[in-house]
């Protein structure tokens, strides 16, 4: 089975030539988001991937997890999320997320995802893509069972389709206490608020 693989540097090429469109500009701390993921209140009876890893879904309108001890510099904010189902949960609080993301099976810099709301009542952690595509000009690129996402026609990240047939991203979620030990080597600020701050020598916000 004949499989292409990317790399690191890889270009998107551009489709057309048509002018790509600008970036929405990026909305203040949304008062309500939304969940189209059904199984995302689902509570589940073992660990599994889910409860480590970012699930990368289209249908959600804002990054959410239920891990408290990811948060850094969590400041409360309580919205209401409509799920899919036509329940609401509400969120707790809103803070920044450091995720050291591994592509092509090399650990790159570490990304601070920002505005992740704090939902202790989901049992999935939610990435939102739609909010890295229209606010942040990331493009995606799916290849077989692989995400690519790029941004300034680098691959930044990457995820992968799992059994449960979900997405989820590879690489490892920096708890909010590990955090304070690298604040020393502090990523330099590089505005593109994405949600998504790669450290020491690259920034971005997502």
């Amino acid at each position: 089975m004949h499989h292409m693989s990317l790399p690191l540097s890889s270009i998107a090429a551009p489709a057309s030539t048509t002018p790509q469109p600008t970036p929405q500009a990026i909305p203040d701390a949304s008062q309500s988001a939304y969940i189209a993921l059904a199984s995302a209140l689902f509570s589940a009876l073992s660990l599994d991937s889910h409860f480590s890893s970012w699930n990368t879904d289209i249908g959600t309108s804002a990054h959410m997890t239920f891990n408290c001890h990811w948060m850094h510099n969590m400041m409360l904010h309580c919205i209401p999320i409509h799920l899919a189902d036509g329940a609401v949960v509400y969120s707790e609080g809103i803070s920044t997320v450091q995720f050291s993301p591994v592509v092509h099976g090399q650990e790159m810099a570490k990304l601070e995802f920002t505005n992740v709301l704090y939902v202790p009542s989901l049992s999935s952690n939610l990435l939102s893509v739609l909010y890295l595509t229209m606010y942040h000009s990331f493009t995606i690129l799916i290849e077989r069972d692989t995400l690519y996402f790029i941004w300034n026609s680098k691959i930044i990240f990457q995820a992968c389709l799992s059994p449960s047939n979900s997405t989820f991203l590879l690489g490892e979620t920096i708890p909010g206490q590990q955090i304070v030990f690298l604040l020393s080597s502090s990523p330099l600020p590089l505005d593109l608020s994405l949600g998504i701050v790669a450290s020491a020598t690259t920034t971005w916000q997502g």
